[in-house]
This record gives structure tokens, C-alpha cells and sequence, in this order.
């Protein structure tokens, strides 16, 4: 089976300027690892929690392991966070560096609970494998339970399929469906947005009270948007242009 490390958790970065408004550093090129031959023989699913600098220019250094299951963990998501590719924080809209924690999630192939999401979608749509990773997972809508986002597309439309715990019906955000008015939503990296205070966007209103974790998306040197659950549906709230 395929083994997809899928970035699950990243904690406020911490950076030594006072800022008003700051924006947490972004990857946005994220292939996938080389595992050796028999890998998943031997070993189980895990995670690997690490912590990086990511320099004002976007540069990787100094990454270390904070906690492992084991030292060939390590090893792969190591060699694998040296391949990513970051846009750097942003101090009121300048460049600036920042130390980041994040959590690399090893599994291979997708759990039991997507499979069923996916079935009832229907036919019409696909899995789509464009960006590694190609699904995400957090508590969404803040019922202490999790819940999945899963890349799919419909035609040459691309959009986000959302499955969350319980059994509730599948969303379905872009992928011809229109979401602030966008139907491809064609994305270029995506990651979890604990929840957390939200800064206020370029030309927004007030930022919304996240109930649970959002999902940022990045349209690499153009703009960023965070999807977020309102009690009702999934919003739109945009970060940057």
C-alpha cells in the first residue's frame, strides 16, 4: 500500500518580532515519502511530531524530532521534511522568520470510516491524489469527534469532501458547487487550522469564532482562505490576496 504523510496539526508558530497581524508559514509543496521495502511489514501507524525553522525566504533548518515512535520514523520524516517547500510567516505583511511545530501522521491507505463517506457520495465523483496530502482529519465542527477532508473531483472541477463522525450526510465544498462563489476549488497546498484566535483577513469583517478546526487552503503567491464550520455549514473566510 501507498504511505501518505498527512500534516495534521501545526501549532501557532513562534517568531521573535512583535506583530498586529501574523500569518504562520505555509507549506506548499509537499511530496510524499520514500519508505523502504517492507516497511508497512513491520511497522504500524504513528506520528511523528517535529519542530523546524523556516527562515524569511522560506528555507528549512534545524529540524528536530520532538517526540517518535522510532528511530526509522524519524529518519523518514526527516529526509521527507527536507523535500517540503515553505512560503515563509508574514509580520504585518512582511517576511519574517519563525520556528514551527508540526505533526506528521504516517498511515497507509485511508481509514474505514472515508471508504463509507466516499461510497455514499456517489459515482459521479473521484478521489483526487493532486496534493499530498490528499486527506486531512480533525474535529471540524467541535463535537470532540473526528471528522475527514477528503480532495475529490467531479469532471475538471476540484473540491473538498467533508465526512464527518457519526454518519452524517457527506459536503461537498467546490467540485461544481459553488463555495463564496468559487466551484474549482484548485488549491495548491492545504493544511489544518486548529482551532484558534483568527487573524483578521485583507479586507475582511471581524474573523469568526472557530467552534472546531478549519481548513486553511493556498493558492501559492496569490491568496489563502479558511473553511470553517458555523454551527450550520461550512463558510468561507478569506486570509490573504
Amino acid at each position: 500500500m501507498l504511505m501518505f504523510p498527512l500534516l495534521i496539526a501545526v501549532a501557532c508558530a513562534r517568531h521573535p518580532s512583535p506583530c498586529k497581524e501574523f500569518v504562520n508559514p505555509v507549506a506548499f509543496h509537499q511530496p510524499g515519502p520514500q519508505v523502504p521495502p517492507g516497511f508497512w511489514d513491520t511497522h504500524k501507524d504513528s506520528a511523528v511530531t517535529l519542530e523546524v525553522r523556516i527562515g524569511n525566504e522560506g528555507s528549512i533548518t534545524d529540524p528536530q524530532v520532538i517526540t517518535s515512535p522510532g528511530e526509522d520514523y524519524s529518519i523518514v520524516a526527516l529526509q521527507t521534511l527536507q523535500s517540503w517547500r515553505f512560503r515563509p510567516a508574514l509580520c504585518d505583511g512582511r517576511p519574517i522568520g519563525s520556528t514551527l511545530t508540526l505533526t506528521m501522521q504516517f498511515a497507509h491507505g485511508f481509514p474505514g470510516e472515508v471508504a463509507r463517506c466516499i461510497t455514499a457520495l456517489g459515482s459521479e465523483y473521484r478521489i483526487a491524489t493532486r496534493l499530498n496530502p490528499f486527506y486531512l482529519h480533525g474535529d471540524f465542527d467541535g463535537d470532540g469527534r473526528t471528522d475527514y477532508a477528503v480532495l475529490v473531483a467531479r469532471g475538471e472541477e476540484n473540491g473538498i469532501l467533508i465526512c464527518r463522525a457519526g454518519g452524517a450526510k457527506p459536503i461537498v465544498l467546490g467540485a461544481g458547487r459553488p463555495l463564496n462563489d468559487v466551484r474549482n476549488l484548485n488549491f495548491d497546498a492545504w493544511m489544518i487550522y486548529p482551532r484558534a484566535p483568527v487573524q483578521r483577513g485583507v479586507g475582511e469583517g471581524s474573523p469568526p469564532t472557530l467552534r472546531g478546526d478549519a481548513i486553511e487552503v493556498v493558492w501559492s503567491e496569490t491568496a489563502s482562505a479558511l473553511l470553517y464550520w458555523n454551527g450550520s455549514r461550512f463558510q468561507w473566510y478569506q486570509q490573504g490576496d
